[in-house]
């Protein structure tokens, strides 16, 4: 199970020692995926979130637990990563997360995963699918049905 967060060069620069301390408790694995030509088109050119076009680095937190885990272990190791995933959103919360790498226990996640976008992707979303068939775990529109996403809201 895992989570990430886009992390902008005002995070990097203005809260470096906690950032990287939380970074250091949970192995973080740095990838340089942001920056570079992406920071320079337009962030309102694409659905894309905003935060990638402020990042300059991503970086990704997991916790594993091996087979045969006792259900305390596992809820253990997701609590761990609760707590990274608050302490991150509490020190970057102008930054965002990439969604295809991001963790259901997301904070604020219409912000986290979508940023400014989201209206207008829900807009979008509206549009081509009215009857609100097509839905993922806090994807666009997954705010008109329950958590489970077996009935709407």
């Amino acid at each position: 199970m895992m989570t990430s967060r886009l992390l902008s060069q005002d995070s990097v620069s203005n809260k470096y020692k906690e950032v990287a301390q939380v970074l250091i408790d949970c192995s973080a694995a740095f990838l340089t995926v942001a920056g570079g030509k992406v920071s320079q088109i337009d962030s309102d050119s694409a659905g894309l979130n905003p935060a990638w076009r402020n990042a300059v680095v991503e970086t990704v937190c997991g916790v594993f637990w091996e087979d045969g885990a006792s259900s305390t272990e596992i809820v253990g190791a997701i609590d761990q990563l609760k707590g990274w995933i608050k302490t991150m959103y509490d020190l970057t919360p102008n930054d965002g997360a990439y969604f295809n790498e991001a963790s259901l226990f997301e904070i604020n996640w219409k912000e986290t995963f979508f940023g400014s976008h989201y209206s207008t992707l829900k807009n979008i979303k509206n549009k081509y699918d009215p009857y609100k068939l097509f839905v993922v775990a806090e994807g666009v529109g997954s705010d008109d049905w329950n958590k489970q996403l077996t009935c709407r809201v």
